[in-house]
């Protein structure tokens, strides 16, 4: 039996679509599944700094963190959370099950 492995440029270049594995679960299902692993300590600690109404700046402050470091992890969390603003951010995380319900300022 052979194997023949086409790459996505391949795929595109015949005239066939193509979705990444991650977007091809997205046609099914709806939503993707946050890969927690690509969050680490500080992003969760913003997170929930985030969900109890913290300004970046005052984040900052308390995780003696720069404000640059609070946008970084900001803008990470609306791309694993397929949101598009930050207000949309604590919604999100709630529904994907990274933040508990009786969390929150």
């Amino acid at each position: 039996m052979l194997i023949v492995f086409i790459t996505p440029f391949e795929t595109v270049y015949a005239g066939h679509f193509y979705a990444s594995p991650r977007a091809s679960g997205l046609l099914f299902t709806g939503r993707a599944d946050v890969n927690i692993t690509e969050l680490n300590q500080t992003d969760i600690e913003i997170l929930r700094l985030i969900d109890w109404g913290f300004t970046p700046k005052e984040i900052a402050a308390k995780l003696e963190i720069t404000s640059r470091t609070v946008y970084r992890s900001r803008s990470k969390l609306r791309t694993l959370l397929g949101v598009s603003t930050n207000e949309q951010i604590v919604t999100s995380a709630r529904q994907k099950g990274l933040l508990d319900e009786q969390d929150g300022g």
